[in-house]
């Protein structure tokens, strides 16, 4: 979003929480807070009127919006449920299913999981009261699905109506409840769904969400065996030398190409992405890794430098990666970017490997540590 949106969209938002019935001195510190940080992670919400309330209420909580995203949602979940009617000058909406906040939230989950494996962002009535209806099945809890859809969508404002369809109050709404419907599922429902559900990882935040709600099962379902799966396969036993970056390349991608300073590789057809993997292990935990300084800095001038001297004569130039061999100077070069498809990266995710297993190893011994006289 360039400078100019940002502002606008900024201006938007204040003209929005200048209108709410609210506290003014908290407003006023939220609309600062604001300005310094909160637009940059929830820049999303800011031109949406229901959320932004939703966020002005959590902020009246704590006078803070918390920095996890998975925290931020349970509240946000808390206030549409519970207090989004503290806008409204006192006027209570009646919920019409009767359920509390979890069992309705397990239902929702439920649902989410349905439409979000059908990549579905908008349905119909009679489509959602089908979700529901198989939703209800899937945790056992009885209730009228017509009751809980129009409760959706009047009272706790999860879905909203969108011409002839319904549609998410927030796609990222949906994201969070298929990662907490995993991580609340039994262990053979929660491998199958991060089996089916991680290829995502570059695409959506469902699996950031659930690493934040339950650390240990994405380490131990996700984590570790992707990591030892393709270490294996590129024959690193300690470390990742520049044969082992090749295979690494190989094993995905079939062409590397440059438009415009900026580096593209072509998948190959039904072939693993284990880049997502690498980059997931390595970037969104790397303090407690100990791996952070072996990262570097994005370094633009040296993208530059590589892209003028390996495509610059012809920008639609692609290098086949079939016939490349670990003495190529393209590859030599190509390895120590900065960025997710370097050699530091993959030494970096395979020290992060190598943590997680001996952190996984240490569980048991800790909790008979625990439980010892």
């Amino acid at each position: 979003m360039s400078l100019i949106q940002c502002s606008l969209v900024l201006d938007e938002a204040h003209e929005l929480v200048d209108k709410l019935p609210y506290d003014e001195d908290l407003k006023s510190k939220f609309l600062s807070d604001l300005r310094k940080d909160l637009f940059s992670r929830h820049e999303s919400f800011l031109s949406n009127p229901l959320l932004l309330s939703i966020m002005l209420l959590t902020y009246g909580q704590s006078a803070d919006i918390p920095k996890k995203l998975s925290i931020f949602y349970n509240q946000a979940y808390e206030a549409l449920f519970q207090r989004h009617d503290a806008l409204k000058a006192g006027f209570q909406r009646d919920r019409l299913c009767g359920l509390d906040t979890q069992d309705f939230s397990r239902i929702f989950a439920a649902f989410c999981v349905q439409t979000y494996d059908r990549r579905l962002f908008q349905f119909s009535r009679s489509d959602a009261l089908t979700f529901l209806t198989k939703a209800k099945k899937a945790v056992a809890i009885e209730v009228d699905s017509e009751q809980f859809l129009d409760d959706s969508l009047q009272s706790v404002c999860l879905l909203v109506e969108d011409g002839l369809f319904l549609v998410f109050a927030h796609r990222s709404f949906q994201e969070y409840f298929v990662a907490k419907f995993i991580s609340e599922a039994a262990p053979e429902i929660q491998q199958r769904l991060i089996d089916r559900f991680y290829q995502n990882l570059a695409i959506d935040s469902v699996m950031h969400l659930l690493y934040e709600l339950n650390v240990d099962l994405v380490e131990r379902e996700l984590l570790i065996p992707k990591l030892n799966e393709v270490f294996q396969k590129i024959g690193v036993t300690r470390k990742v030398g520049i044969s082992h970056f090749l295979r690494f390349l190989k094993l995905q991608f079939a062409t590397i190409a440059a438009d415009g300073g900026h580096i593209f590789l072509t998948h190959k057809v039904k072939a693993p992405n284990y880049s997502n993997i690498i980059q997931f292990s390595v970037q969104f935990d790397p303090e407690r890794s100990g791996i952070k300084n072996q990262l570097g800095q994005d370094s633009e001038n040296q993208l530059n430098a590589f892209c003028n001297k390996y495509f610059n004569d012809d920008p639609g130039r692609e290098y086949l990666l079939s016939s490349m061999t670990y003495r190529s100077p393209f590859i030599r070069d190509f390895a120590t970017l900065p960025g997710g498809f370097s050699i530091p990266w993959l030494q970096a995710a395979y020290v992060r490997k190598k943590e997680l297993e001996a952190k996984h190893r240490g569980a048991g011994r800790s909790l008979d540590a625990l439980l010892s006289e």
